[in-house]
């Protein structure tokens, strides 16, 4: 055989690569279609789903002993720090209220509507807390659908939340 540069040998490459990619391409599409596949596929999803569930229940039974986090652990987490961060929002709204009045009487802190009189452009700390609380539930829903407890952490990547 005879000597190639690297462009030919390159071409030569992509060329046998796109050929086979095209092979196996057709080939799976040729074993998709075929309709035996698709009603055994059919008839596993049951049996697919339950034990998706039974897996999932046993994950949790599990978790009180071995003390490790499940998905549903995350999605409650989540929820409880947006409640949290939601009333800090509305009691910080308050004090907001309070320190710009000047002889009005205080608004009563168990009525569940926040001070109308404030928009929240006015307080621009919670613009930045919004933006904080979003990202936090976005990651724990991250880590709730993959099922990572404890995250991977970049020493590089010195951002905090």
């Amino acid at each position: 055989m005879s000597e190639m540069n690297p462009q030919e040998a390159l071409a030569l490459i992509k060329k046998i690569g796109t050929e086979l990619e095209k092979s196996l391409n057709d080939t799976i599409q040729d074993r998709l279609n075929q309709e035996e596949l698709l009603i055994l596929a059919n008839m596993a999803v049951p049996f697919i789903k339950k034990t998706f569930e039974q897996s999932q229940e046993i994950s949790e039974f599990l978790s009180v002993p071995l003390n490790f986090a499940t998905k549903r652990d995350f999605v409650r987490l989540a929820n409880l720090s947006i409640q949290i961060e939601e009333k800090l929002d509305q009691i910080e709204g308050y004090l907001h209220q309070l320190a710009n009045q000047e002889s009005s009487p205080a608004p009563s802190l168990l009525s569940s509507e926040a001070p109308s009189s404030i928009a929240r452009e006015e307080r621009p700390s919670l613009s930045k807390n919004r933006a904080k609380k979003e990202q936090l539930k976005h990651l724990l829903i991250h880590y709730a659908l993959n099922i990572k407890a404890y995250p991977q952490r970049n020493p590089s990547n010195n951002d905090s939340i």
